[in-house]
């Protein structure tokens, strides 16, 4: 994943549960392709913009204690302004998959997902 992505997101997928554990609150269980994932609201203080966007929350996907999936969801109608500059700042890899959703008149989702996680069927 390039630098400048690496460094808006924070999270990395791949990275072992222990390092954010304090900072984690428990949200659901969520079968996916017949694998299981923990998923954690992020409830540290030091991220609370993406691309210069207000994030409404964040929720992290784990399985076997390993970051599958992070979710942002961001306050205002940004799904166009944050699709762009997804799409013309970043060149993802073939093993994650960037994708933007509007989820409400106020609220867009922006979600990484490692290979194994399935976005159409992953509903939190």
């Amino acid at each position: 994943m390039n630098r400048k992505l690496q460094k808006e997101l924070k999270f990395k997928i791949g990275e072992q549960y222990g390092k954010y554990e304090f900072e984690l609150d428990w949200v659901t269980t969520v079968l996916d392709n017949n694998l299981r994932y923990e998923v954690y609201q992020y409830i540290g203080n030091d991220k609370n913009t993406i691309f210069d966007f207000e994030v409404h929350k964040i929720l992290l996907a784990y399985n076997c204690d390993f970051l599958a999936g992070i979710f942002y969801f961001i306050k205002g109608d940004s799904y166009s302004k944050i699709l762009s500059e997804v799409q013309n700042e970043f060149s993802c890899t073939t093993k994650i998959k960037i994708n933007v959703v509007k989820k409400s008149k106020n609220i867009t989702e922006l979600f990484i997902l490692s290979h194994r996680l399935s976005s159409n069927s992953f509903h939190i």
